[in-house]
């Protein structure tokens, strides 16, 4: 059975080359906007997962997906292969550089295994800022 350690999403994820050591910086929560639909410009899904036994799960790779959506709508689906290479404990890094955001609200990061079961969840608040006034310029 494999399990959920941790899940973060952050504006960067830095894995140290001598250590292994991950960093994750700017930790997503909210984001805001002065206008939408809106892109923000980076964002990382860190994942790290395990499983019971080698014995009991033979698997090496199992695939996955991550899927964002905003307000329940989905925005992006990634097919994501999770690879423990003979070990118990595994991390996976998922980047996107640039996320539309079509409405404030919420944004969630979702991480689904065999079968489509949501495995784990990162909610993210989308506000929006300044004046809502703004007239948008065609191009």
């Amino acid at each position: 059975m494999i399990r959920l350690s941790f899940l973060v999403c952050a504006e960067i994820v830095i894995v140290d080359a001598q250590t292994n050591v991950i960093s994750a910086i700017n930790i997503a929560d909210e984001i805001s906007a002065p206008i939408f639909p809106a892109v923000h410009r980076s964002l990382h899904a860190l994942f790290g997962l395990s499983r019971e036994s080698i014995r009991d799960d033979p698997d090496d790779v199992r695939n996955a997906k991550v899927c964002i959506f905003n307000n329940g709508n989905l925005l992006i689906e990634s097919p994501i292969a999770i690879q423990f290479q003979g070990k118990k404990r595994t991390r996976a890094i998922m980047k996107y550089g640039i996320v539309p955001i079509p409405a404030p609200g919420s944004l969630d990061i979702v991480l689904f295994f065999d079968n489509d079961v949501e495995m784990a969840r990162w909610p993210i608040i989308v506000v929006q800022t300044g004046n809502q006034n703004v007239q948008q310029i065609p191009a």
